[in-house]
């Protein structure tokens, strides 16, 4: 096999590559490193609670501090607001022998038939037992009942394209709908299967869409049509719907495979 010498990629982006015979790697930004922070906005328990988990360092003691970074929502009214603040809660806990940590973080009553949109951010600051910031993990959780996110693979038409449409949103306003897709592929047998992200603060694609008398809107985000198709080709879409004045209002994504290596 010739290998060819990847140029080097702006810092927006990262590229993770692997052989088709080990499967392929890949990482959300919040997972390079240790251990991960977890949020659940769980609709049936009527609560949202945080975590830290993971691998971690056998035998070290660690001190896991869980405060709100952001959060916005949309009631069932159409109001819409951002989450307040309250104060941080702090946990502890020790790596087992093979490393697994488990510390629990806030939990907080909530009910998720009030809002038509619910977004929660947590960021977790992880210290050693002597005080020191050894992490940073950050985790988010939402539920959308008015929005639809669509991305499809057609074979036929050689194309992979995503669409959002909305219902309930304020009539006769504009939404701000900002794309980012996680892409991994394969050219041929036997070759390299690279997965890409991007990992900067501007979006891939954003597009302004006015809602309709009715608070409808529908927008196309993207479509890529296939030359030559790929041996192996997945995307997922990520999908942040705006206000104007930046308030998040919407947020969802989806998965599509439009060859799987066969």
């Amino acid at each position: 096999m010739t290998l060819r010498r990847v140029p080097p990629l702006l810092s927006a982006l990262l590229l993770v590559g692997s052989l088709a015979l080990t499967g392929t790697a890949s990482a959300a930004p919040d997972d390079l490193g240790p251990g991960r922070a977890e949020i659940t906005c769980d609709a049936s328990t009527g609560k949202i609670s945080t975590r830290l988990t993971g691998k971690w360092v056998p035998g070290f003691a660690y001190q896991a501090e869980f405060r709100l970074l952001t959060g916005s929502f949309v009631r069932t009214d159409g109001s819409l607001g951002r989450v307040p603040q309250f104060p941080a809660v702090t946990g502890t806990g020790t790596g087992a022998s093979n490393g697994a940590l488990n510390i629990d973080g806030y939990t907080r009553d909530w009910n998720a038939s009030d809002y038509l949109f619910y977004t929660e951010t947590v960021r977790v600051i992880v210290r050693n037992s002597a005080g020191a910031q050894v992490a940073q993990k950050d985790a988010t959780c939402y539920r959308d009942v008015y929005t639809t996110y669509t991305i499809t693979c057609d074979r036929s038409a050689h194309t992979v394209s995503a669409t959002v449409s909305g219902t309930r949103y304020r009539p006769n306003g504009q939404v701000v709908i900002e794309y980012n897709r996680v892409t991994t592929s394969q050219r041929a047998p036997g070759e390299f299967r690279w997965t890409s992200m991007n990992l900067g603060p501007t979006p891939e694609i954003s597009h302004r869409e006015p809602t309709d008398a009715n608070g409808s809107w529908s927008d196309l985000g993207y479509s890529h049509t296939f030359t030559t198709d790929p041996y192996y080709y997945s995307q997922t879409v990520h999908v942040i719907v705006k206000h104007t004045d930046g308030t998040v209002i919407g947020r969802g994504s989806d998965h599509c495979v439009y060859a799987d290596g066969t």
